[in-house]
């Protein structure tokens, strides 16, 4: 559950910082893929999340 928590807080941040180049993406296109392009920066924050909390709790 803790890792779990650490991960969301983590995303979060990470979002953060890269919510302005997803927004900038998404917004010429939102008719286009919406649930394509959540889905896949979904799939990439996990990947990206796991491999930068692995290497930081480390």
């Amino acid at each position: 559950m803790h890792r779990l928590a650490s991960a969301t807080e983590f995303m979060a941040m990470e979002v953060d910082s890269e919510k302005q180049p997803i927004k900038r993406e998404i917004s010429p296109e939102p008719d286009s893929s919406p649930p394509c392009p959540k889905i896949s920066i979904h799939d990439y924050y996990l990947s990206s999340v796991s491999s930068t909390s692995s290497t930081r709790i480390v």
